[in-house]
């Protein structure tokens, strides 16, 4: 994946409760740019239920880290 690749439409079209926390949304995008699963693995770490469940979503259907 190109570090310069934009992956705010894929966290766009999530709309649910990742877009009314702006700061989650921004690490979330940094962990798929840079395909690093330790951040993203972290961050689930610290997030429960429907959360978890969009940035699963999101990484999982756009194969972006690994």
């Amino acid at each position: 994946m190109s570090p310069d690749a934009d992956i705010r439409p894929w966290l766009y079209l999530t709309r649910g409760s990742l877009e009314k926390d702006a700061a989650l949304t921004r690490r979330i995008e940094e962990a798929l740019q840079n395909g690093s699963w330790k951040q993203l693995s972290e961050i689930l770490a610290e997030k429960e239920g429907d959360k978890k469940k969009q940035i699963l979503r999101i990484a999982s259907a756009k194969g972006r880290v690994g």
